[in-house]
Parts: structure tokens; sequence; C-alpha cells
């Protein structure tokens, strides 16, 4: 869903694919400079999903992380600080997520990670980055930013813009 959100903004022809069935994606999960390089590449998705958002948290180029434990998911530094956290009852209500927005340089590449604790969140990551963020490039200069979205009080489980606020910033 994020990424058809944010594909509407585009103007130029896109290429559109999965990392799990092409040769873009070496098995490490890092990216074949052969077929991708001077390229935008945006990733929709965390670490499990996305093999390449799991190589970069793992090698530390990121500036935050994905980490849960029994009781809490949480977004954590390079150094295990704890930047951003929710109960796990908060999130799987359906009603409440965090979502990071960040970007990064690999080699030749600029490199863009959206995504959510769950689909709700990438979703909410999206949405924020269409109607917000892509207004207002110049006010994001930081390379991390992590969001919290709540549902309001009508509770109807759909991501707004208006519902998001911002929980940690990094250069």
């Amino acid at each position: 869903m994020a990424e058809g959100v944010v594909y509407g903004l585009t103007t130029n022809p896109q290429r559109q694919g999965f990392t799990s069935n092409n040769n873009a994606i070496l098995e490490s999960g890092e990216l074949n400079m052969s077929v991708i390089n001077n390229a935008t590449v945006v990733f929709f998705g965390g670490p499990c999903p996305q093999k390449t958002v799991g190589y970069y948290e793992a090698v530390g180029v990121t500036s935050v992380k994905f980490a849960a434990n029994d009781t809490h998911y949480s977004f954590i530094t390079q150094n295990n600080v704890v930047v951003a956290s929710l109960n796990r009852a908060s999130v799987n209500s359906g009603h409440e997520d965090l979502f990071v927005i960040e970007v990064l340089t690999d080699k030749t590449n600029l490199i863009v990670i959206m995504y959510g604790f769950t689909w709700k969140g990438t979703w909410a990551s999206g949405i924020y980055f269409k109607e917000i963020v892509s207004k207002n490039f110049n006010s994001y200069s930081e390379k991390c930013y992590v969001f919290h979205w709540v549902d309001d009080v009508e509770q109807n489980g759909i991501p707004e813009s208006s519902e998001v606020h911002l929980e940690y910033a990094t250069s």
C-alpha cells in the first residue's frame, strides 16, 4: 500500500520489483551494483520482509534499527539506545504504530527506507511521506525520522497524516 501511495507522486517511469525474485539483490542482502547503480532505491518494509533493509541494519549503516522483546517493539540506535518504543498490545490493536523514514547512501545509490512495525505503520509512512514530507522537503534535512501514528477518536484504523507526530530525528 505504501509503495502505491508514493508511486503516485512520480512523474518519470519507475522500475518496480520484489527483492525476492531478481538478481538486483545479492544473497547477503546487499545491492548488486552491476544491476543497480546511480539510482534512487526506495524500500517499503522492515528487516524481515526486506532483505536489504535487514542487511543495512545489520552492517550498521542505518541510524536506527528494529528491535523487539516479549513486551515491546522499538526503534533503537546502532549503539542500542531506545529512541521510540510501543508495547505489543498497542501495536496489535491496529490503532497505533511507529514508523521510520530514513535516507542513506550506498556507494553510488541513494537509499530511502520507510517502514512501520506492522503493515499499518508502513502504510502510514507512505501517507505521511506523500501528504507532508514530499511537500516540504527543505524542512526534512535530517537523515532519519521516527514518527508515531495514533488513530484519532473515530478509531477508523486508517492512518491519516493529521494523526502522526515526530518522535525522533537524527542526522
